[in-house]
């Protein structure tokens, strides 16, 4: 997905691999990828029913 969204030019902010490789920050593990889903929604397989999970985290963009 990582190389998708750059080739779109929407590259997941934090992303030190695309779209150029970086060398390692300092804080690199203190700033994960910001990949975040607002909301998931699915059939549970065992039970059939159907979830939704909304998340309530927000992206804490830094610049690289």
């Amino acid at each position: 997905m990582r190389v998708h969204l750059a080739a779109l030019g929407l590259p997941i902010a934090g992303d030190v691999v695309y779209p150029q490789v970086l060398p390692p920050a300092d804080d690199e593990p203190a700033l994960p990828l910001q990949l975040l889903a607002r909301s998931l929604a699915f059939t549970h397989p065992m039970t059939g029913q159907e979830l939704e999970l909304e998340s309530q985290r927000h992206l804490a963009l830094a610049p690289r």
